[in-house]
């Protein structure tokens, strides 16, 4: 397993101390962000079969179903984590997936129920997203192309490893569970905008502890599963049999090309297009009825992804771009509630308006590589005649125009505080701030 091994020998052979500080503070800042968008997800109606189901399924009840007062093993702590991660769609994403929904619930369920530190969640997080980022590059944009969601084939790669490195497991059998995790990629993006989206995050944590689990009880991988001929490199990236092999990078992806965090509960190929309506003077004072037309220019990776051209449920407007221009125009913002209350999919002027917004694939965006950046033009006709242009390369949160501070806490607050109440908010707050000094982390998560 020459690749395997390699990435696996590389990457374990890092000590905390090793890692960038850089790197640490900006896993701290990811790692409060997904708390917060799992909390606020764990009371989603969609969860709460799931949180029954878990903390129901076995008895070794020992990792939290954060947001709840429920317990679960640790698989099925990372199954529901993972899920409420990603049920708003709010939480981050990088030019390969979404990588800490299915990443975080596995180092931290696993660490949870052996008393890991937080020095060893955030070792296990930063190389789990390591190794899953070094794999899923080499794949994109094919995987993409060919209709997968990439957060559920590339994420139960990283929650893999995670689970491994928490387990404490040697360096062979974390290549050996990431071996096995190859056979277990999945998630269709046929699934976009209904409930079984979400729980890739999910299932991508749980069955990544599953191959953990079964490397430590000895089951092992073809060799070249990566590489080699029918593998994951040919299958999920087009490539020819062993033609990759394994370099060393002094790089990190979490800095470079880094980590992006949602201003909007929404898919964020809708997020440039949202800041440019919102932000735009032009936009502020204009009568929605005076519209006749709007086009929307999009990069192809954007298009395919809003799929929802005639949104019939809320769950599918965070995958419509005729819906977040026709509410963005109509309500002069895009909170969470936006793509979350059936009142607002239901307005009797959405309808009519989403009708007039045209989306397409622009054809200089098109020339444009792969990234996560979602740029986007946008043209209205008015019924006077008068045209409004407006453009946008990337959105708010970006890595080139990341949120500060203030605005990742306050994204925070408005999260948990309801579900957690100021104090015990302020409380979790204060440990992720300082989670490489947190001894056991059992404490950090009792709700």
């Amino acid at each position: 397993m020459a690749y395997l091994n390699d990435i696996c020998d590389d990457l374990t052979s890092k000590s905390f101390s090793q890692i960038p500080p850089e790197a640490v503070e900006t896993a701290k800042r990811a790692l409060i962000d997904y708390f917060a968008v799992t909390i606020a997800g764990s009371q989603h109606p969609d969860l709460q079969g799931v949180a029954r189901l878990s903390a129901a399924k076995n008895s070794t009840r020992n990792a939290a179903l954060l947001g709840t007062q429920l317990r679960a093993s640790p698989d099925y702590a990372a199954l529901h984590n993972g899920f409420a991660a990603h049920i708003y769609d709010y939480d981050d994403y990088s030019i390969i997936n979404h990588p800490t929904a299915p990443v975080a619930p596995a180092a931290f369920s696993i660490a949870e129920s052996l008393g890991g530190s937080g020095q060893e969640v955030l070792r296990s997080y930063l190389l789990a997203g390591e190794a899953m980022y070094r794999i899923g590059r080499q794949c994109l944009p094919f995987t993409s192309d060919q209709g997968w969601h990439t957060t559920g084939v590339f994420g139960v790669l990283g929650a893999s490893v995670a689970a491994g490195l928490s387990t404490r497991l040697p360096a062979d059998e974390i290549a050996a569970a990431l071996g096995i995790a190859a056979s277990e990629a999945s998630g269709l993006r046929g699934n976009f905008g209904s409930p079984v989206k979400p729980l890739h995050c999910g299932m991508a944590a749980r069955t990544g502890i599953w191959c953990a689990e079964l490397a430590k009880a000895g089951l092992r991988p073809s060799a070249g599963i990566i590489e080699g001929l029918d593998g994951f490199f040919q299958l999920f990236g087009g490539l020819a049999p062993d033609t990759v092999t394994y370099s060393s990078s002094q790089t990190w992806s979490i800095l470079d090309p880094g980590f992006n965090f949602k201003r909007y509960a929404c898919c964020s190929s809708m997020g440039s297009a949202l800041d440019a309506l919102l932000e735009s003077d032009e936009i502020a004072g204009l009568n929605p009825a005076d519209i006749v037309a709007v086009d929307v220019g999009q990069s192809p990776w954007s298009y395919n992804e809003l799929i929802y051209h005639s949104p019939s449920r809320v769950t599918e407007t965070k995958f419509s771009m005729e819906y977040a221009v026709a509410a963005a125009l109509t309500f002069r913002r895009a909170s969470v509630e936006v793509f979350n209350d059936e009142a607002f999919l239901n307005n009797p002027a959405i309808g009519p308006l989403m009708e007039r917004v045209r989306t397409r694939v622009d054809d200089e965006l098109a020339t444009r590589n792969f990234t996560a950046d979602a740029p986007v033009k946008i043209d209205i006709t008015l019924e006077n005649g008068r045209s409004i242009h407006l453009s946008r390369d990337f959105a708010k949160g970006n890595v080139r125009n990341p949120l500060t501070e203030d605005e990742l806490l306050q994204k925070y607050r408005s999260l948990v505080v309801p579900v957690l109440g100021d104090d015990r908010s302020e409380e979790l707050l204060s440990g992720l701030l300082q989670l490489e000094q947190v001894e056991d982390v059992t404490a950090l998560l009792r709700f």
